[in-house]
């Protein structure tokens, strides 16, 4: 009886133990299993992520290349082009400020045709104009006076189409420094630019320059007020 119960407890004791190396084995499996997924995914992403940081530097400085190699060949070079004629077909006309692809034409030097009109940021149809980013609205002093009327209309116009707005004051040293801060007063109050410009003289021109870099701009203003 004694002898039985002896056996019966090793048994068990050597049950428990496969138990808990099996428990353990098993445990240790599943983890290194996770450790090693958990490693591969990391290593996956890293790599990926070097790959696309590489590529898309690549791809960028390719781009930058291709840019500057047209940017030098192209640079002071005016080419004339027409529409291609499918384009006068479909009646579809390009306007100024429009992005355009050409092909060159290879017997006629520094002539071309439009094929592609690129999309548009901005469309007017009166007057036709395409990719503005800004409009300089230039009025006079005097010769002729200004126009407040009109030029409260092409501000309008110009929310409208949702572009910046600049007023340019030309013709500074026919008027007084009073006309002057008023135009100043009334127009920036609300949020608008305003510069004051000789062009005669140059004054001012340089600050006008400035505002242009980097812009698609439309000047407009009545008759005789010299823009720019």
């Amino acid at each position: 009886m004694l002898k039985g119960q002896i056996i019966s407890n090793i048994s068990n004791l050597y049950q428990v133990q496969i138990e808990n190396e099996l428990e353990n084995e098993t445990k240790n499996e599943i983890q290194n299993e996770l450790e090693n997924e958990i490693k591969n995914e990391i290593q996956n992403k890293l790599e990926n992520e070097i790959k696309n940081e590489i590529q898309n530097k690549l791809e960028n400085e390719t781009k930058n290349k291709i840019q500057n190699e047209l940017e030098n060949k192209t640079k002071n070079e005016i080419i004339e082009c027409m529409p291609r004629g499918k384009m006068k077909q479909d009646e579809i006309s390009p306007v100024v400020g429009d992005y355009v692809e050409i092909e060159k034409l290879e017997k006629e030097e520094n002539k071309g045709v439009i094929c592609n009109i690129l999309p548009r940021s901005m469309y007017s149809k009166r007057p036709k104009l395409a990719n503005l980013t800004q409009m300089v609205l230039v009025i006079s002093l005097k010769s002729p006076k200004p126009d407040f009327l009109l030029l409260d209309k092409q501000l309008a116009y110009a929310e409208y189409l949702k572009v910046k707005s600049i007023i340019c004051i030309n013709k500074v040293d026919l008027g007084t420094k009073e006309q002057i801060q008023k135009i100043h007063k009334i127009y920036e109050k609300i949020g608008y630019t305003v510069i004051e410009t000789n062009a005669k003289e140059k004054q001012g021109i340089e600050a006008l320059k400035k505002l242009l870099l980097g812009q698609m701009t439309a000047f407009s203003g009545n008759s005789g007020v010299r823009k720019i």
